[in-house]
């Protein structure tokens, strides 16, 4: 029945075990309320911008994208993620020459663009599945969503990564202070302040991005952001355990081929 002392009229159960019964019908939820049950947001009303209210909103842009198109922009979005980082990677200007610089440039984008691709559809199927066995209802494909759109802060720094690739490919090793870093030397023998800068920016920026990443995959499978770290973790400690296995067998296969050619 009806709450009279509710304004949206949602109907309610009749008595407490339908509260609990898991098998009574759903209750409805008011557009833009919070199910604080299930630990997610319902849409609302208002049609927001996911290049900038990713920054402070993170799971209402996110179950908007889920919930019109979870797959538009995603592969853009992981192909500028991926390459972002990598155009002010200082081995740009380790080359004396400019041609090789360029090509360092170059190569260094195409190879984080294609890292990028591939880790949007690996990671979206990893974390789906770690989300799955702690109690979420994601897949793959609402997992790549979440993560996608969670890497807005970065591609943000973009135009700065750029402007120190610039920097690299006009200066090469002049770029750095005292000339091409040698082994041993501290970060604040090498680079200028005006580098150092951008790197507190980054820093701070990968820092937000961890927490709005937390809170898109939790909204990617309707439970709260702390379970969404945990999904999260499970998905590093899962890769982690995959690479040392592999570690395990070829160790194994190399001892027992040495023991067969002796």
């Amino acid at each position: 029945m009806a709450n009279p002392n509710d304004p949206h009229q949602v109907p309610q159960p009749d008595d407490d075990f339908a509260m609990s019964n898991p098998y009574a019908s759903p209750v409805a939820v008011p557009v833009g309320s919070h199910d604080q049950r299930a630990g997610y947001v319902t849409r609302t009303d208002e049609v927001l911008n996911p290049w900038i209210s990713m920054w402070t909103r993170p799971r209402e842009t996110v179950r908007q994208q889920l919930d019109t198109d979870p797959w538009r922009h995603v592969l853009l979005l992981a192909t500028l993620a991926g390459m972002s980082g990598n155009l002010g990677n200082q081995s740009i200007a380790y080359s004396a020459e400019l041609p090789g610089r360029l090509f360092t440039m170059g190569s260094l984008a195409l190879a984080g663009a294609v890292f990028g691709l591939a880790w949007i559809f690996i990671m979206g199927w990893l974390v789906g599945l770690t989300g799955r066995m702690i109690g979420g209802v994601g897949y793959a494909l609402d997992c790549r969503c979440a993560l996608a759109w969670s890497s807005v802060p970065g591609i943000w720094l973009t135009p700065l990564y750029l402007s120190i690739g610039l920097y690299y490919l006009v200066a090469g090793p002049y770029a750095f202070v005292g000339g091409t870093p040698r082994p041993g030397q501290s970060v604040f023998e090498i680079f200028p302040v005006l580098i150092l800068v951008v790197m507190a920016v980054s820093v701070i920026v990968v820092i937000w991005q961890l927490v709005i990443t937390c809170q898109a995959v939790g909204e990617s499978h309707r439970f709260s952001s702390l379970r969404g770290f945990g999904a999260l973790l499970l998905t590093l400690l899962l890769i982690m355990g995959v690479f040392i296995a592999l570690m395990i067998v070829m160790m194994v296969i190399g001892a027992i081929v040495s023991m067969a050619l002796r």
